[in-house]
């Protein structure tokens, strides 16, 4: 896949701060990227330089392998989806849409119909001389959608355009936003802070902190083989075990923990004895067990959160420690979940990974 996006050893500072540090990505012509972390990590800022809303103090962005540095805003092909969608209430809906095309010298007639096909392909066509304040939300989505899609941008930039939009129309425009992307063949770079919108849509997630990437890849790497305790915990529901390889009598390496050994997958077996590791399994790999599993640890309920159609279950074990389980709903119709009440969970060895044991950042680029 050919980059229509190149980010090269990028950097931002604003006075002492330095809010993007030497960070380098290529995206594909036609990918679907999503870019995660925390309020602080650099996203946005990464985001506005792409648009050319801000500058880098070093490095340097190029577009279709053209270097942006110095080019203004509305001199790059890059229109932005802002999350407060920035639509002109002085205008009606075909005039949003048409607006592009109108600052591009496009001849009346012909920026019409092409701001109707646009408004026809999002089927809010109805309203095309509705002004934009008589609208709901999810309609001024789609209108800020058209009017970013109507010049065929190469890349298009959306910044948590969703965040604003109640839990069903985020989801009926998650479908509209990857049926888009997928039919026009648009590389579409997608600032979000919900997992969910992230790990449905796109290609491949950035994860971000501290101006750097932490890790980079399609949601189910980050999901199954988290680089570190720091991507681990941001992707949430994760069971992180610390603790030393050792060897059981079987001959078998285990993770010695203060709530006893753990198996370790066969992949693992080639960790010193010895050696300080850290173990990452999904809330979703555990199960409850009568005692049967190959690792196994026991607990008292704590806690509960009704997820849908499952519940997390929060355990505290002898030692202190937290442990989360996703049960599905159906398996709770037979358990009387009292708080206090002892469960055992148990999972295989090879739902596991192995994370280096240290706090520190792993970057990649």
């Amino acid at each position: 896949m050919s980059s229509v996006l190149q980010i090269k050893n990028v950097t931002k500072r604003f006075g002492a701060a330095t809010a993007v540090d030497s960070l380098s990505l290529d995206v594909g012509a036609g990918e679907f990227l999503a870019i995660m972390g925390s309020s602080g990590s650099g996203k946005s800022t990464l985001l506005r330089m792409i648009a050319g809303l801000e500058q880098p103090s070093e490095g340097d962005i190029l577009l279709n392998d053209v270097s942006t540095r110095g080019l203004a805003a509305h001199e790059r092909d890059t229109p932005m989806v802002w999350q407060s969608l920035a639509l002109f209430p002085f205008l009606n809906v075909l005039e949003n849409v048409e607006f592009g095309l109108k600052m591009r010298g496009v001849a009346p007639a012909e920026r019409r119909k092409r701001a109707m096909t646009w408004l026809e392909r999002l089927e809010i066509e109805r309203f095309a001389k509705r002004a934009i304040t008589e609208l709901s939300g999810g309609q001024r989505q789609r209108v800020a959608l058209a009017r970013s899609l109507v010049t065929e941008p190469p890349v298009l930039l959306l910044d948590e355009p969703l965040s604003a939009l109640d839990a069903h129309l985020t989801m009926r425009m998650q479908s509209v936003l990857s049926g888009l992307q997928r039919e026009l063949g648009i590389t579409f770079v997608y600032v979000t802070h919900s997992h969910s919108e992230a790990f449905s849509m796109s290609d491949r997630v950035v994860i971000m902190s501290e101006g750097r990437i932490q890790q980079i890849g399609t949601p189910r790497d980050l999901y199954l083989r988290p680089v570190s305790r720091f991507v681990a915990e941001f992707l949430g529901a994760n069971n992180i075990f610390s603790g030393e390889v050792r060897e059981d009598h079987q001959g078998e390496k285990v993770l010695t923990t203060e709530d006893g050994p753990i198996r370790l997958p066969e992949r693992a077996y080639s960790r010193a004895l010895g050696e300080r590791i850290e173990l990452v399994v999904s809330s979703d790999r555990l199960v409850l067990t009568d005692g049967e599993a190959p690792n196994r640890l026991s607990g008292r309920l704590i806690g509960e959160e009704f997820i849908g159609a499952g519940v997390n279950l929060f355990l505290e074990t002898g030692s202190g420690r937290e442990i989360i389980i996703q049960v599905p709903q159906r398996e709770l119709n037979d358990l009387s979940l009292t708080p206090g009440r002892s469960l055992t969970v148990g999972w295989l060895p090879d739902d596991g990974h192995v994370i280096e044991s240290d706090d520190r950042f792993r970057h990649v680029s």
